[in-house]
């Protein structure tokens, strides 16, 4: 149950970094997406067009996006495998127990 849910919030996650483009449309350079945890200038969250001149002593973490979205898909991928895993050792299971090699109604509604 968890691994569905996982792979449904991350994949979600995953198409909404995919909008955002990898380059800069003015400057042409990679994106950045700035994690502040602590600022004097501003609140704690995620900034898509960070500014280059943090105060020093904020606590600002500069991730270009496409280390981002490779993150992303590979979370995407391991809860993916997880959820798929799960399922199969579920029908394996009730398969063992009850004899029979058809899989029942139940186990299809949730996919």
């Amino acid at each position: 149950m968890v691994a569905r849910w996982l792979f449904f919030l991350l994949a979600a996650a995953f198409c909404l970094t995919a909008i955002i483009p990898l380059r800069s449309s003015s400057s042409n350079e990679w994106t950045v997406l700035s994690f502040v945890v602590a600022s004097a200038d501003a609140h704690p969250g995620i900034y898509f067009k960070p500014q280059s001149d943090w105060p020093t002593g904020d606590l600002v973490m500069d991730v270009p996006l496409w280390t981002v979205d490779l993150g992303l898909f590979l979370l995407t991928s391991i809860a993916f495998v997880g959820y798929a895993r799960q399922r199969l050792r579920d029908q394996a299971r009730y398969q063992t127990f009850s004899g029979s090699k058809s899989t029942p109604p139940a186990m299809n509604a949730g996919i």
